[in-house]
């Protein structure tokens, strides 16, 4: 998929998941890396900055693999939902 279709189709299934309206982001960015790899398996879930609204994920955050990308994708959801309410 072009990168514009992945934002779009990620928006959308977040908006799904949460079962609410996402308002659009203010930035997006996608980018596939073929063989990029962290130098440091880090084991951080994701990262946030609730006062700044601000939440970071992604493989680097979890193990530099697909599936740390997953699972701090959901970490990064759970605290931004925690601090939504």
């Amino acid at each position: 998929m072009p990168k514009e279709q992945v934002i779009e189709h990620l928006h959308g299934a977040f908006a799904e998941m949460i079962g609410c309206a996402v308002p659009a982001p203010a930035f997006t960015l996608a980018h596939r890396w073929l063989y990029a790899k962290p130098a440091v398996a880090h084991q951080w879930g994701a990262l946030a900055d609730v006062d700044l609204g601000l939440y970071a994920c992604g493989d680097w955050c979890l193990s530099g693999r697909v599936e740390g990308a997953w699972l701090s994708g959901q970490e990064a959801a759970r605290k931004l939902l925690e601090h939504r309410l």
